[in-house]
Protein backbone atom coordinates (compact mmCIF):
# COMPACT_ATOMS: atom_id res chain seq x y z
CA UNK A 1 0.00 0.00 0.00
CA UNK A 2 2.80 2.16 0.68
CA UNK A 3 4.40 1.77 -2.56
CA UNK A 4 0.49 2.51 -4.19
CA UNK A 5 0.86 5.98 -2.43
CA UNK A 6 4.51 6.78 -3.51
CA UNK A 7 3.54 5.77 -7.07
CA UNK A 8 0.41 8.13 -6.69
CA UNK A 9 2.85 10.87 -5.62
CA UNK A 10 4.79 10.43 -8.37
CA UNK A 11 2.05 10.33 -10.56
CA UNK A 12 1.11 13.83 -8.93
CA UNK A 13 4.52 15.52 -8.52
CA UNK A 14 4.58 15.46 -12.89
CA UNK A 15 1.08 16.83 -13.35
CA UNK A 16 -1.26 14.03 -13.34
CA UNK A 17 -4.13 14.45 -10.61
CA UNK A 18 -7.01 14.70 -12.97
CA UNK A 19 -8.37 10.87 -13.75
CA UNK A 20 -9.11 7.54 -12.08
CA UNK A 21 -6.80 4.74 -11.14
CA UNK A 22 -8.00 0.95 -11.51
CA UNK A 23 -7.30 -1.44 -8.84
CA UNK A 24 -6.99 -5.17 -9.33
CA UNK A 25 -5.16 -8.50 -8.79
CA UNK A 26 -4.19 -10.22 -5.59
CA UNK A 27 -3.82 -6.77 -3.64
CA UNK A 28 -8.01 -6.60 -4.15
CA UNK A 29 -8.37 -10.41 -4.27
CA UNK A 30 -7.08 -11.23 -0.60
CA UNK A 31 -4.29 -14.01 -1.69
CA UNK A 32 -3.67 -14.04 1.82
CA UNK A 33 -6.73 -15.88 3.09
CA UNK A 34 -7.15 -18.11 -0.46
CA UNK A 35 -3.55 -18.86 -1.28
CA UNK A 36 -1.58 -17.97 1.99
CA UNK A 37 0.88 -16.07 -0.01
CA UNK A 38 1.34 -12.15 0.59
CA UNK A 39 0.24 -10.47 -2.95
CA UNK A 40 3.64 -9.55 -4.87
CA UNK A 41 2.02 -6.43 -6.15
CA UNK A 42 -0.52 -3.89 -6.73
CA UNK A 43 -2.09 -3.89 -10.39
CA UNK A 44 -2.98 -0.37 -11.21
CA UNK A 45 -4.58 1.43 -14.41
CA UNK A 46 -4.20 4.79 -14.81
CA UNK A 47 -6.87 6.66 -16.26
CA UNK A 48 -5.55 10.32 -17.01
CA UNK A 49 -6.19 13.53 -18.84
CA UNK A 50 -3.52 14.89 -19.96
CA UNK A 51 -1.97 17.92 -18.04
CA UNK A 52 -2.74 21.30 -19.93
CA UNK A 53 0.40 22.25 -22.02
CA UNK A 54 1.77 18.93 -21.96
CA UNK A 55 1.34 16.01 -24.78
CA UNK A 56 1.89 12.43 -23.50
CA UNK A 57 4.53 12.10 -25.90
CA UNK A 58 6.24 14.76 -23.92
CA UNK A 59 5.28 13.01 -20.55
CA UNK A 60 6.83 9.45 -22.45
CA UNK A 61 10.00 11.10 -23.29
CA UNK A 62 10.37 13.05 -19.75
CA UNK A 63 9.35 10.02 -17.69
CA UNK A 64 9.92 6.86 -19.49
CA UNK A 65 10.68 5.08 -16.09
CA UNK A 66 7.38 6.25 -14.65
CA UNK A 67 5.19 5.82 -18.23
CA UNK A 68 7.05 3.63 -20.08
CA UNK A 69 5.70 0.07 -21.40
CA UNK A 70 5.35 -2.46 -18.33
CA UNK A 71 8.74 -3.97 -19.55
CA UNK A 72 10.62 -0.46 -19.53
CA UNK A 73 9.04 1.24 -16.60
CA UNK A 74 10.50 0.54 -13.04
CA UNK A 75 7.13 0.67 -11.35
CA UNK A 76 7.09 -2.81 -10.03
CA UNK A 77 10.44 -2.12 -8.91
CA UNK A 78 10.51 1.03 -7.35
CA UNK A 79 6.47 0.84 -6.16
CA UNK A 80 5.02 -2.63 -5.88
CA UNK A 81 2.75 -1.48 -8.89
CA UNK A 82 2.06 -3.01 -12.25
CA UNK A 83 1.18 -0.11 -14.08
CA UNK A 84 -0.84 0.45 -17.14
CA UNK A 85 -1.81 4.18 -18.64
CA UNK A 86 -5.03 5.04 -20.35
CA UNK A 87 -4.84 8.73 -21.62
CA UNK A 88 -8.48 10.17 -21.61
CA UNK A 89 -7.49 13.33 -24.09
CA UNK A 90 -5.63 10.92 -26.45
CA UNK A 91 -7.94 12.15 -29.36
CA UNK A 92 -9.59 9.14 -30.29
CA UNK A 93 -13.06 8.24 -28.82
CA UNK A 94 -12.28 4.95 -30.24
CA UNK A 95 -9.18 4.17 -28.78
CA UNK A 96 -10.43 5.48 -25.43
CA UNK A 97 -13.32 3.18 -25.83
CA UNK A 98 -11.58 -0.22 -26.76
CA UNK A 99 -8.86 0.66 -24.03
CA UNK A 100 -11.56 0.90 -21.57
CA UNK A 101 -13.48 -2.25 -22.31
CA UNK A 102 -10.48 -4.25 -22.73
CA UNK A 103 -9.46 -3.54 -19.22
CA UNK A 104 -12.76 -3.69 -17.84
CA UNK A 105 -13.23 -7.45 -19.51
CA UNK A 106 -10.14 -8.79 -18.69
CA UNK A 107 -10.81 -7.67 -15.09
CA UNK A 108 -13.95 -8.70 -14.40
CA UNK A 109 -13.11 -12.00 -13.87
CA UNK A 110 -11.71 -14.32 -11.55
CA UNK A 111 -8.85 -16.91 -13.15
CA UNK A 112 -11.92 -19.38 -12.97
CA UNK A 113 -14.21 -17.25 -15.09
CA UNK A 114 -16.20 -15.61 -11.73
CA UNK A 115 -16.84 -12.60 -11.85
CA UNK A 116 -15.99 -9.95 -9.98
CA UNK A 117 -14.86 -6.64 -9.16
CA UNK A 118 -11.81 -4.37 -8.70
CA UNK A 119 -11.41 -1.06 -7.22
CA UNK A 120 -11.84 2.42 -8.26
CA UNK A 121 -9.99 5.04 -6.89
CA UNK A 122 -9.82 8.97 -7.83
CA UNK A 123 -6.69 10.05 -9.13
CA UNK A 124 -6.79 13.50 -7.39
CA UNK A 125 -4.47 13.66 -4.27
CA UNK A 126 -7.03 15.00 -1.52
CA UNK A 127 -6.99 11.60 0.70
CA UNK A 128 -3.61 10.31 -0.02
CA UNK A 129 -2.05 11.78 3.52
CA UNK A 130 -5.10 10.51 5.51
CA UNK A 131 -4.30 6.65 3.72
CA UNK A 132 -0.43 7.47 4.22
CA UNK A 133 -1.33 8.34 8.72
CA UNK A 134 -3.32 5.14 8.62
CA UNK A 135 -0.50 3.07 7.34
Amino acid sequence: MRGFLDFRAKLHQVGLDDGIQWVDGSFVNDKMSQKGEEPGDIDVITLYNVPTGTTQSQLLARFPELFGHPSVNRNKELYDVDSYFVSMNSGSVSYTTKSIAFWNNLWYHTEQGRRKGFLSVDLAPIEDQIAANLL
